[in-house]
Order: C-alpha cells, then sequence, then structure tokens
C-alpha cells in the first residue's frame, strides 16, 4: 500500500492496520522489516536509517524490546538486553575502536558488572548473544563478544 506523504508499506493487513509480516519504507530513506501487530512494530524485526545506524532484534508494541543488537554509523554497536526502546540488562557496548563495556544496563546507561557469580553472568550473555544468533542468523564475529 503506497501512502504519498508517508511512504509505502508491502505486506499483510488485519483490520485495516499492518499485522503480520510487512516492509515498511519512509520518504527519508528509513525502513522496517519483519513483524507487525495492530499497526506496531511487534516481534522479530530490522530496521535501517538513513545515515547506516539500525536495530535488529525483539520488539514489543513499537519499541525496542527483548533481545537485540543496534549499530551506529560510527561503528559502535550494542548487543544485549532491551526494555521499552532502551538498553536494560545484560548487554555489550562496543566502541568504534574496539573498547568493550560488559555489564548491566539501566535506561540507557552503564550501570556496572554484576558483582556476585560473575562467571555466571558471563555463561548467561554468552548465552543470550548465541540464542540472538540462532534465532535471527544475524551473526555475532568473535570481535562482538
Amino acid at each position: 500500500m503506497l501512502f504519498r506523504s508517508t511512504g509505502y508499506y508491502e505486506g499483510s493487513f488485519a483490520n485495516g492496520l499492518r499485522d503480520g509480516e510487512g516492509t515498511y519504507h519512509s520518504p527519508d530513506g528509513y525502513s522496517y522489516a519483519g513483524t507487525w501487530k495492530n499497526g506496531e512494530r511487534h516481534g522479530l524485526g530490522a530496521t535501517k536509517w538513513p545515515d547506516g545506524e539500525g536495530y535488529h532484534g525483539q520488539w514489543q508494541f513499537g519499541v525496542e524490546h527483548g533481545m537485540g543488537r543496534y549499530y551506529w554509523s560510527v561503528g559502535a554497536k550494542y548487543i544485549g538486553q532491551w526494555s521499552n526502546g532502551s538498553k536494560n540488562g545484560l548487554g555489550t557496548y562496543i566502541t568504534q575502536d574496539g573498547q568493550i563495556r560488559e555489564g548491566l544496563w539501566k535506561d540507557d546507561l552503564f550501570v556496572g558488572v554484576i558483582p556476585e557469580n560473575v562467571e555466571d553472568w558471563k555463561k548467561e550473555l554468552k548465552f543470550m548473544k548465541f540464542f540472538f544468533e540462532r534465532s535471527t542468523g544475524n551473526s555475532i564475529k568473535p570481535s562482538d563478544s
């Protein structure tokens, strides 16, 4: 369906809303490909912005929520847990020059590593990355861990 001023959508509808699998392209170059529910990005999907940034992962009612990977045009990336559109939970942030910050995030801010059971935490993060790769087909290079 073509929306003249807001872009176009290719995919399924239910009750007049985007629902199921589909791809949206905006006039400014933004795109989202994935699942929809009641007109919102919901489930697994990927975004791309004109500047080269993007997110691939889980969505809940239009925002990043669950396991996901965000990459910035400058080369930095974050892989980990999201809640309500923000980095929340366990995750790894890699700067454009390769510095790694692993630990706990709250509302997009690094809180720190979990002091007790650090080895258990590292196993959990490794499992989350493995699960994300298997469920999305989005390969995680060794430099990403």
